[in-house]
């Protein structure tokens, strides 16, 4: 037999789990989502590294490597056999990419199947040395060279040239 009491609803327990349902998807997404910088930060940090990479090769070898964007990646990614305080050495390490439970990449990949060095968008970082200038530049979001200007993001020397002419960017 049916009574009155067993036909109504818990109106508190059906609350509770219908919240717990909807926190528990977000956190899914907020918890075990990758931290990640932004693309343009992500791709920013890449050139700073590079240039820091540049600097330091240079200070112990009396020059920048030279030779292709790839050559000169291959050069400060590989192990030197010299020895620093007992261990060997890179210039530049390379993380490579992996998949969180869910296949989202926590890192994005630092170099392409060619051996070139990659901005946040998949776009090899042109490098350029000429004397003693570094300019670095990569073709941002829209992954086409605009010489510079729209979201292009050039690093000359240890700065960043926003939304540069193709002016600056051609003189040196």
């Amino acid at each position: 037999m049916i009574t009155e009491k067993s036909k109504t609803i818990n109106w508190g327990r059906v609350i509770f789990v219908v919240v717990l349902i909807v926190v528990l998807f977000f956190s899914s997404n907020v918890f075990y989502k990758p931290v990640q910088k932004s693309a343009r930060t992500s791709t920013r940090s890449r050139m700073l590294a590079l240039h820091t990479a540049l600097l330091q090769y240079r200070e112990d070898e009396g020059v920048f490597p030279s030779g292709t964007d790839k050559e000169i990646i291959s050069t400060l990614i590989t192990r030197r056999k010299e020895y620093r305080k007992g261990k060997q050495y890179v210039y530049m390490e390379i993380t490579m990419p992996h998949k969180n439970i869910f296949g989202q990449y926590r890192t994005y990949p630092s170099l392409d199947g060619k051996g070139r060095y990659l901005d946040a968008w998949g776009t090899p970082i042109t490098i350029m040395i000429k004397g003693d200038a570094v300019i670095l530049h990569s073709f941002g979001k829209n992954r086409k060279d605009d010489n510079g200007k729209k979201d292009d993001i050039v690093y000359i020397n240890g700065k960043f040239i926003e939304n540069n002419s193709s002016e600056k960017h051609n003189r040196l």
